[in-house]
Parts: C-alpha cells; sequence; structure tokens
C-alpha cells in the first residue's frame, strides 16, 4: 500500500507527464508551420514518450488498487517560439522539472518505505537522464550550426530519423 503522499505526487506527476506531451504537440505544430517536418517528427515521438510516461504512472497506481478519481487541468500549449533553439531550450526546462518531481516521489517512497513505488520509480531515474541529454545534445548541435541554413536542414533531416 502507498501513502497518500506518494499517491497524491503521482497523480501530480501523471498531470505533468500528460501536460509535457500537450506541450511536445505544441512544439510539433511549431515546427509543422515552419516546414520543419524533422523537428516536427522529433517532437511528435517525444509526445508519445509522455504519453507512455504517464501510463507507467497509471498502471502501476492501478497495479496497487489505488484509484484515479482526478486529474488536473492542462496549461495551453505553445505554438509559436522566436527560434528553434527556444523550442529546445523549453524543453530542456520541461525535462528538468519533470526530474525533479521524479526525486520527490523518490524521496518521499523512501520516507515511507513503500518499497513497491520505490522500485518501479528506477526505471524513471534511468529515462530522465536519457531524456535530457538527448534535448542537450540537439542544442550542442543548434550551436553548432548557428543559423547556416544547411546546418539546420541536415538537423531536421537528422531528427526526422528518429524511431521509437
Amino acid at each position: 500500500m502507498i501513502s497518500k503522499k506518494v499517491k497524491k505526487l503521482m497523480l501530480d506527476q501523471i498531470t505533468m507527464e500528460f501536460q509535457a506531451a500537450h506541450d511536445y504537440k505544441g512544439m510539433e505544430i511549431c515546427f509543422l508551420n515552419k516546414g520543419l517536418d524533422g523537428f516536427a517528427h522529433w517532437f511528435n515521438k517525444q509526445s508519445q514518450e509522455e504519453i507512455e510516461h504517464a501510463y507507467r504512472f497509471i498502471n502501476f497506481l492501478n497495479s496497487v488498487n489505488e484509484s484515479i478519481d482526478n486529474l488536473d487541468k492542462l496549461d495551453a500549449a505553445n505554438v509559436k517560439f522566436t527560434n528553434i533553439r527556444d523550442v529546445f531550450e523549453a524543453s530542456l526546462k520541461q525535462e528538468q522539472m519533470v526530474t525533479q518531481s521524479i526525486w520527490k516521489i523518490i524521496e518521499a517512497a523512501e520516507k515511507d518505505k513503500d518499497y513497491a513505488s520505490r522500485q518501479m520509480l528506477d526505471w524513471f531515474i534511468s529515462e530522465q537522464v536519457e531524456e535530457e541529454n538527448s534535448v542537450q545534445r540537439i542544442l550542442d548541435a543548434l550551436d553548432l550550426v548557428g543559423d547556416e541554413h544547411i546546418g539546420i536542414y541536415e538537423l531536421d533531416k537528422k531528427l526526422g530519423k528518429r524511431e521509437d
């Protein structure tokens, strides 16, 4: 059985994961509007991953017989950004917020000796390292290409090849 605090944090995390998916859809639309289909594809995949993350929490709560009675409302997704870098900086900031939220759940689970929740959360530790690294590598690539159109074009092609 999980504590009320851990359950509340997990419910908040479900909302955060769905919000991230919604925000990534906005970022996808931003790139579709600019004709950058590879960038759009990358954010589409990112959005799908966030939904999968939400369902990891939903399925876990159901597996320990905890009902989900309510989720918070989502905020509007931004579809207008000044430049490509701003989109990925927003993405990195979002991933960092998710990481901090996961750490809070881990701390609460450890404090409450909730070993089942703690064990389930191990997967998210590795996932968040991968998520932040992935976005940071794109930011690094954007630093290298600057405003060079050919560099943006090549990066767009590369991101368009992202698989599940």
